[in-house]
């Protein structure tokens, strides 16, 4: 078989000759036609095809092209995140969704919620692919019908519909009956039920709305209730109980609300939830179905919605014992009895609730911390949100303060086992926390946890400040901000806090009192003694925990405080460094400014010479350190006096105004005086 290159040379040979041989044009032209002839019977003999001489023969390339990728299904987590825009629900099932996502999308935030009506117009109108709602009302119904959408309503918790009163009310029960003709207005006395001679202000929400509709279903039973003037008719349910809660005028109204939101989302200790027909709403009377008035929310979906869509398998997981056990965590009540759920059932009711969400009921005008005796009324305390201006969310405001406390107290127990500390996770205290003081000599809040308190071992209190932008009973405003920030270590194993002081509208104080501090602080290092103390107590305390088998960190940090216009900061030898000052402990550094100037001063030289010890709210012995050890002065009877001749050798402000007296006999003595004595 001839090849093609074995032509091509033949071919050339041939016109070659012929030119050599200098032939007339006619044999050159004959042999051109007999070389092509020749080509063309090879070419067609030959199986492999003939390129054309501009073409090129391509190699076979060595490298394997690679094959496109094949995509991955993405997980039920992604699916999650991408579904979070397109649900929606009621303001009651916020919890929920923010629980679910937190648990299955890696602590991500659950999505908007736009309250009811407007739920239940963006899952018709196709905006929405789930809502966590109440039941559908009428006009929902009749939307969805004229829009040619089928509801498929799945309940996933149980709730109740609750009545509820002002604490002064004394109506504690109410037959379904009687409640009925009310809001027919077949009953407009309290006395008809029980009550005062006083006209009922029977308060409803507006059409559509969640408890309206549940309100319909439930106690009317078909029957329409009475018109309700405009101005019982309130738009939100945080403004209905508010109504319900306040001090004036509202002995005589009833409103209602949903179990869930007024015991996990509402802070205000104002109202009572009535019994019906003898049967309190409980957690157990709405599970078991002893509660009447007892209903649920619900997983709302277009009947066209996808067998295997995110919005279905969200909903199936949710109706497992799993989810269910989420939904009772959150502190909603499960569809049925589930084994090992948690929902706080081993804790006092008065550790669980709303821990993020309250309205203050103080009214809306400072009065002062001397006002805070009145907080307390023949020997009852007045609810917590009594302490905060109308509206304000209290708890959040003191959670954070706690939670910033705790980071404190977990300083030196980093490493440690938590059991040595705490019980169980601490989530903040619930919005209607009755255990608090508000002593008005000390001008600070007190948020006592008792001995068998459920997250710390033995009891513990912290001590909040409060001023007078949050609360009738707060301090004036301090005019200054202080942060401590880490600067390194004051000695190998102790982590050193430098405070930064800023005073609000003067900035030559401001940089006097920070060019003080730094020269001050550098000094440390030089007072031998003082460094021998924190040496060795540093060494004491990780020598204790490692016999424990404990990781211990020790933080030397200021306690910082201010009276009138003066600035105190101070440096104890405690290991909570920087939290609420253990007195018995030896006190190592401590300065004064004078922050309208940011010159230091002798605090003891402002303060009165010879003061009335008598109005001390606290004497302790102080305490000094020796070779073996920290030491303690015996301890003074309660009430007791400084014996003639003792001499005040210091004072500092922290948690109240503390005086150090020296008797005589050489006994050092602390006396705490509130803010407002001096």
């Amino acid at each position: 078989m001839f090849q093609i290159a074995d032509l091509m040379k033949k071919a050339g040979i041939a016109i070659g000759s012929a030119l050599r041989k200098r032939r007339n044009a006619y044999i050159i032209i004959c042999a051109a036609v007999a070389v092509c002839v020749v080509l063309l019977v090879a070419a067609a003999n030959n199986k492999e095809p003939v390129p054309a001489p501009s073409e090129t023969i391509e190699t076979p390339s060595l490298t394997p092209v690679p094959e496109p990728p094949i995509s991955q299904p993405k997980t039920f987590t992604e699916e999650l995140s991408e579904l979070r825009k397109r649900i929606d629900g009621s303001t009651v099932t916020i919890p929920l969704t923010e629980a679910l996502y937190d648990s299955l999308c890696d602590g991500d935030s659950g999505p908007k919620h736009n309250t009811t009506p407007p739920a239940y117009e963006n899952l018709i109108n196709g905006s929405s692919d789930l809502i966590f709602v109440t039941y559908p009302s009428g006009e929902e119904f009749a939307a969805a019908e004229e829009e040619g959408v089928e509801l498929e309503i799945i309940p996933i918790v149980k709730d109740a519909l609750v009545f509820l009163v002002n604490i002064e009310n004394p109506v504690e029960n109410i037959s379904l009956t009687r409640l009925r003709e009310i809001y027919q207005g077949q009953i407009i006395s309290w006395n008809e039920v029980g009550g005062l001679a006083e006209d009922i202000a029977a308060y409803q929400r507006p059409t559509n709305s969640g408890s309206q509709t549940l309100m319909l279903k439930l106690l009317m039973e078909g029957s329409e209730p009475m018109d309700a003037p405009a101005e019982v008719v309130v738009e939100d349910m945080g403004g209905l109980v508010d109504i319900v809660s306040a001090y004036d005028n509202s002995r005589t109204a009833l409103g209602y609300s949903m179990f869930y939101y007024v015991n996990n989302m509402y802070g205000n200790s104002r109202f009572k939830l009535l019994s019906i027909d003898g049967v309190k709403p409980t957690r157990e009377s709405i599970i078991t179905g002893e509660y009447p008035l007892h209903d649920g929310y619900y997983a709302v979906l277009r009947g066209d919605e996808p067998g295997d869509s995110t919005a279905r398998k969200l909903v199936d997981w949710l109706l497992t014992d799993e989810g269910q056990t989420l939904a009772a965590g959150a502190g909603y009540i499960p569809l049925r009895f589930i084994e090992n759920e948690t929902s706080g059932d081993d804790i006092d009711p008065i550790y669980v609730g709303d821990y993020n969400n309250s309205s203050g009921t103080g009214g809306t005008i400072w009065k002062g911390y001397e006002a805070s005796e009145e907080l307390t009324q023949n020997g009852v305390k007045r609810p917590l949100s009594d302490l905060f201006y109308d509206g304000f969310n209290y708890i959040e405001y003191i959670n954070d303060k706690l939670f910033i406390e705790l980071q404190t107290y977990n300083y030196w127990l980093t490493g440690m086992s938590d059991d040595l500390y705490l019980k169980r996770s601490f989530p903040g205290i619930p919005n209607d926390y009755p255990h608090y003081d508000l002593p008005h000599w000390q001008e600070k809040l007190i948020i006592e946890f008792p001995e068998d308190n459920p997250y710390f071992h033995g009891s513990y209190e912290f001590y909040l400040s409060l001023y007078k932008d949050v609360s009738p009973y707060g301090r004036d405003l301090p005019g200054y901000s202080v942060t401590s920030k880490p600067d390194g270590q004051l000695i190998p194993g102790v982590d050193f806090y430098m405070p930064i002081v800023s005073v609000a509208d003067s900035p030559i104080a401001t940089k006097r009192i920070n060019d003080t501090l730094q020269k001050w602080v550098d000094g440390f290092q030089n007072d031998a003694g003082a460094i021998q103390q924190i040496e060795w107590y540093a060494q004491e305390q990780k020598a204790l925990y490692d016999e424990r088998g404990y990781v211990h960190k020790y933080r030397f940090a200021p306690v910082i405080d201010d009276w009138d216009d003066y600035l105190s900061i101070s440096y104890f030898l405690e290991i909570f460094g920087g939290g609420t000052p253990k007195y018995w402990t030896p006190l190592v550094f401590s300065i004064c400014f004078d922050m309208k100037t940011g010159a230091t001063v002798k605090l003891t030289d402002k303060l009165p010479e010879n003061p009335d010890f008598s109005e001390a709210w606290r004497v302790m012995p102080a305490s000094w350190m020796t070779p073996e050890g920290i030491k303690t002065y015996d301890r003074p009877d309660e009430g007791y006096l400084p014996a003639q001749g003792s001499v005040i050798s210091n004072a500092v402000v922290a948690d109240g105004i503390v005086f150090y007296v020296t008797e005589p006999n050489g006994r050092v003595l602390f006396y705490v005086f509130g803010y407002d004595v001096f």
